[in-house]
């Protein structure tokens, strides 16, 4: 799980990157090295089999950039486009196509 929105009393933005062990049915907090993405809530993300996937969502501002998070290399890489990304919307669904 990517960034989000956390709610204790005041509202406000966050990056963490959380990650989910079903056998031991516990949560653990991941250290990417490197750039991150920025705080954001209502992102797309979707995951391929070997990286998550990031996609918009809001921040300061509406977001349009693209983050893959490599898990072997424990670091957020951002993807530039030849050309600017169109403007996220929130609630939009990501599939990975193989």
């Amino acid at each position: 799980m990517a960034a989000g929105q956390e709610d204790q009393g005041v509202s406000h933005v966050v990056n963490d990157l959380w990650t989910f062990d079903p056998r031991s049915g516990s949560w653990a907090l991941l250290s990417p090295s490197g750039a991150r993405p920025e705080p954001r809530f209502q992102h797309s993300t979707t995951w391929t089999g070997s990286q998550l996937i990031l996609f918009g969502g809001y921040g300061d501002e509406v977001l349009g950039d693209t983050w893959a998070f490599r898990v072997a290399e424990n670091r957020w890489l951002r993807n530039v486009a030849e050309r600017p990304a169109l403007l996220h919307r929130a609630f939009v669904p990501l599939v990975a196509l193989q």
